[in-house]
């Protein structure tokens, strides 16, 4: 009797020593490797949420489909993540074909960090987007002009009317950049 009340204590200690160092090492992991997200907002020098200055400021506007998600750069002062996309319709610019859309988000290693801008979320691949984008020579692809405002899903309940939307603006677009200076 003896030897297996001692055998119960020592399983026991034994149980309550693996849960708190298990607990430890859980805890420890959490803190320092626990995928983090950074959210950078920004001040800018006209109302993306005007559309005919989005579009203004836009060098093209296009609805495209993304194909698949290409590379992160850890571009300063934010990382870019590069993805194909066919271009389904212009509204404005004259692109065609597959074209490397370029968006301000991306996951930083040294720091376990996703960075995204405005809380943006990464393109989903398959899904259709409304693009207002520029061109970035050194990347050799086009830039989504502004997070958020400039990469709006599309969906079979929205589209006709975000699209439309796109199409009237570009008929009235305003270059606000002009309007600064």
């Amino acid at each position: 009797m003896k030897f297996h009340f001692k055998f119960i204590k020592v399983t026991i200690f034994s149980f309550i020593i693996t849960l708190v160092v298990g607990s430890g090492v859980f805890c420890v992991h959490s803190y320092f490797f626990k995928e983090k997200n950074s959210i950078v907002n920004a001040n800018y020098a006209f109302d993306p949420n005007e559309k005919e200055e989005l579009v203004g400021f836009s060098s093209n506007v296009f609805v495209g489909t993304v194909i698949k998600k290409e590379t992160e750069y850890p571009d300063e002062p934010l990382p870019l993540t590069s993805y194909q996309v066919h271009v389904d319709e212009n509204i404005k610019g004259n692109l065609t074909g597959q074209v490397n859309v370029l968006q301000r988000i991306g996951y930083d290693k040294n720091t376990n960090t996703t960075i995204k801008f405005e809380n943006d979320e990464f393109l989903s691949e398959g899904e259709q987007y409304l693009f207002s984008t520029n061109e970035k020579n050194e990347f050799n692809g086009y830039v989504i002009s502004t997070p958020v405002f400039g990469n709006e899903l599309l969906t079979k309940t929205n589209e006709d009317e975000v699209v439309s939307e796109f199409i009237v603006a570009e008929e009235n677009e305003v270059n606000p950049m002009e309007e600064i200076e």
